[in-house]
């Protein structure tokens, strides 16, 4: 089953909902660039009372009016239902207009983490090379691929349809470095045109928007977001704070170590000969 596909702010909101402190709340109905309303979440009959709500971060992730702004609340209306920014938003929030209100870490460092482990996480997919010329034993490979293990298999294509191709392994194939990189090296050597398929497994890409999207399971992301998230949170921490970020973060990793296998890749690769058969040089 295909991975769902999620925006950067759509894994923000996973994240603070799995750390947990933050409302993920709707507005009621329009504000203003001064405020919003949530009547739902944010109303509390009876208390008329100004309340300052220091140290609160709010992201308007919703599609919609202000969409994307970050500011930092300063006070809670709880008669009305409404909260207001430092700053004025861009424009005024609309309504059914999604937002999240959290305390900590800020939005952006949630954005700094997620992009971090990203290319740490791994998806099995196919990455074809055409050979040009005839006669090649040794063949350069993406940046992306860095570790032997990524790829678990070889074989030439043949055939131009989907419908009618045929695929044939090759005697002896291997990952050897060269000058700091990986390279492929294989015999026999390939005829020119022919497709090389290796099956591989390719990390996810970081992600430079709030609307950028990716495949990675947001479960799996989550997960690995929140040990670099908390170990900031500790490192800028002292005292008793610190001693709870420490708690949390070596609960991160306890449930990261538990989720991680349901994810990692499964490499079984082929046995190689080593070293390489007579006649194939390795430079």
């Amino acid at each position: 089953m295909a991975n769902e596909v999620k925006s950067l702010s759509a894994y923000v909101r996973d994240v603070v909902e799995s750390m947990g402190g933050g409302i993920l709340g709707r507005t009621s109905n329009a504000g203003a660039p001064s405020y919003l309303y949530d009547t739902a979440r944010l109303r509390w009959v009876g208390l008329n009372a100004t309340l300052r709500w220091d140290g609160w971060h709010i992201f308007m992730d919703g599609s919609g009016n202000a969409q994307y702004n970050i500011r930092r609340l300063i006070t809670y209306f709880p008669g009305s239902g409404s909260i207001a920014p430092d700053s004025p938003f861009s424009a005024s929030p609309g309504a059914d207009q999604d937002y999240l209100a959290f305390r900590e870490p800020h939005p952006l460092d949630i954005q700094v983490a997620i992009n971090r482990v990203l290319p740490n996480l791994h998806y099995p997919t196919e990455y074809a090379v055409v050979t040009a010329t005839m006669n090649l034993r040794q063949f350069a490979l993406p940046s992306w691929l860095t570790q032997k293990w990524q790829v678990t298999r070889v074989r030439r294509r043949y055939n131009d349809s989907p419908d009618t191709y045929q695929y044939r392994d090759p005697i002896w194939w291997d990952l050897l470095r060269s000058e700091g990189d990986l390279r492929l090296y294989m015999e026999p050597a390939v005829e020119a045109s022919v497709v090389l398929v290796l099956d591989v497994y390719q990390p996810y890409s970081t992600l430079g928007t709030w609307t950028a999207t990716s495949s990675a399971p947001s479960r799996y992301l989550t997960a690995a977001a929140k040990v670099p998230i908390f170990n900031a949170l500790k490192n800028a921490a002292a005292g008793q704070a610190r001693k709870h970020y420490e708690e949390r973060e070596a609960e991160a990793m306890s449930d990261y170590r538990i989720i991680a296998p349901e994810y990692l890749p499964r490499v079984a690769v082929p046995i190689k000969v080593t070293p390489a058969p007579e006649g194939i040089e390795i430079v």
